[in-house]
């Protein structure tokens, strides 16, 4: 899988998926959908979360969130509890609009 999933601070997004199967859309978030991701992406604390979360396990997903000018790179299982909420958040996202 190769999701890239971009949303703008308006609610604007891009999505551009390689599998399952090949998705480019493009639209808005619902309001509801907007004031979450906001939400929840105020609550992580990027700017005190470890930039690189890498886990001891192979074969997993690797996520890059990118928010307020932080970056940060987290596997799964190694995911910090505050990045969680936003990974969750932004996997729905796809599992909306990448039908």
């Amino acid at each position: 899988m190769a999701d890239r999933l971009s949303v703008r601070d308006n609610g604007a997004f891009t999505l551009a998926r390689a599998r399952p199967r090949l998705v480019n859309r493009s639209g808005h978030l619902t309001a509801a959908e907007l004031a979450h991701l906001r939400a929840v992406l105020a609550g992580a604390g990027f700017a005190t979360m470890p930039k690189v979360q890498k886990g001891d396990a192979v074969d997993v997903f690797t996520y890059s969130v990118s928010y307020g000018g932080y970056q940060v790179v987290a596997q799964d299982g190694a995911a910090v509890p505050a990045l969680r909420p936003v990974l969750a958040a932004l996997a729905a996202l796809v599992a909306r609009y990448g039908g």
